[in-house]
This record gives C-alpha cells, sequence and structure tokens, in this order.
C-alpha cells in the first residue's frame, strides 16, 4: 500500500509528440504539482512503435500509480489494458467521429469512415478508466455512453515558459487581440468574427487572426 506522503508517480504513455502543447501543458502543470512522470513514448513509425511501445512498457514493471494515455490515444490503448494493470487515464481530448462528421464534415454520418471513427471512440472510452477531455461539450459527447464520474474537463492551458504577462506601456498604441490556431468550426472562428462585428466601432481595439 501507497504511503500517504510518498510521491505520485505516472507513466506517461503512447506515440504523443512531446513537443505538442497539449502534452507539454499538462506534464508541467503535473510536476509543478510534485508529481513524478516517467514518459514511456516512441516516435517510430510503422507497426514497429507497437512492439517498441510494448517492451517499454512491460520494463517498468507496474511501478507508477496511473497510466495517462497521451494524445493520440486510439491505436495504443489496447496495449495499455493488455500489458499493465494500472488505472487507465485516457487523454481523448477531441472526439474523432465528432470532429470528423460534425465539425469538419469530411465523412456522411452512416459512411464506412465515420462508422470506424464511431468505434474508435466507443473503444477507447471502454477499455479506459477515466476519459479527460477539452471542453463541457466535448464531455457531453463522451457522456452518452458512460457515467458523469468517469470524464473530466482539462481545458487547454498555454505552457507558462512560452506565455506569460509582461510589463509594457501602451503609449499611444491601439488595444491589440490576437487569434492565432487553425479555422476549423471546432475554434470557433464564426463567433470571434461576430465579436469583431460588435466592436467594429470601438477605434482603440484592433484583431488580429493568425491561422
Amino acid at each position: 500500500m501507497r504511503k500517504q506522503n510518498s510521491l505520485i508517480k505516472i507513466c506517461w504513455f503512447g506515440i504523443y509528440d512531446k513537443e505538442y502543447s497539449r502534452n507539454k501543458v499538462l506534464i508541467s502543470g503535473l510536476q509543478t504539482q510534485g508529481v513524478k512522470v516517467i514518459e514511456c513514448n516512441t516516435r517510430e513509425l510503422g507497426v514497429k512503435k507497437y512492439w517498441t511501445l510494448i517492451k517499454k512498457l512491460r520494463s517498468l514493471k507496474n511501478e507508477y500509480d496511473v497510466l495517462f494515455c497521451a494524445f493520440p490515444v486510439y491505436s495504443v490503448i489496447l496495449i495499455a489494458k493488455i500489458f499493465q494493470r494500472r488505472p487507465i487515464v485516457a487523454d481523448a481530448f477531441t472526439p474523432k467521429f465528432d470532429s470528423a462528421v460534425n465539425d469538419r464534415k469530411t465523412h456522411k454520418w452512416y459512411s464506412p469512415g465515420a462508422l470506424m471513427f464511431l468505434f474508435f471512440d466507443w473503444f477507447m472510452m471502454k477499455f479506459s478508466d477515466l476519459i479527460i477531455t477539452d471542453t463541457q461539450e466535448h464531455k457531453n459527447y463522451w457522456l452518452r455512453w458512460c457515467k458523469e464520474e468517469k470524464v473530466q474537463v482539462i481545458p487547454v492551458g498555454v505552457h507558462t515558459d512560452e506565455f506569460f504577462p509582461i510589463d509594457t506601456k501602451r503609449g499611444d498604441r491601439k488595444f491589440l487581440v490576437q487569434f492565432h490556431g487553425s479555422y476549423i468550426p471546432l475554434q470557433g472562428v464564426d463567433r470571434l468574427v461576430d465579436a469583431v462585428e460588435m466592436l467594429k466601432d470601438e477605434k482603440e481595439i484592433r484583431f488580429r487572426f493568425i491561422g
């Protein structure tokens, strides 16, 4: 039994990109709270990457408290389920079916691709003990299949080594609002355009969209 004051240890698992902001922000946040993060990762291509992950995971011998299946989750969660015995937290981030069918509209509802993505979402939900997602709306999507306590929202954050408050003197400069992202519907650019329209008479406010 783990002692009350001992360090919590998390295995950060998968084929994730270490430089992707979602992973950097979550790992950094956990470490600032005294959590020890052990990374079990590969960036190899092809089928070989799964064999590498299995070997790395087995070498850890379950010597951690929780396995965190990092985004992207879908192709590695079965390995996590079979080859280790700790609770699995899955960073679903955004649902594959919802993104493809309702957001990007790259697949019609009953197309083979859409049904495959629906299976991936169900599969990921079935083999995880806790699901992490980024917004309340995405949580509502997962609640169609599972109970409230199985889904938690962790909003997209920023890495504080790169984004932090600075002291500036405005002088005669206008107030600048900047959007930095992509223009997919998921990011709500249409709502931002509505906001610009509402503030069009505010001459001291400028908007910059980078995407």
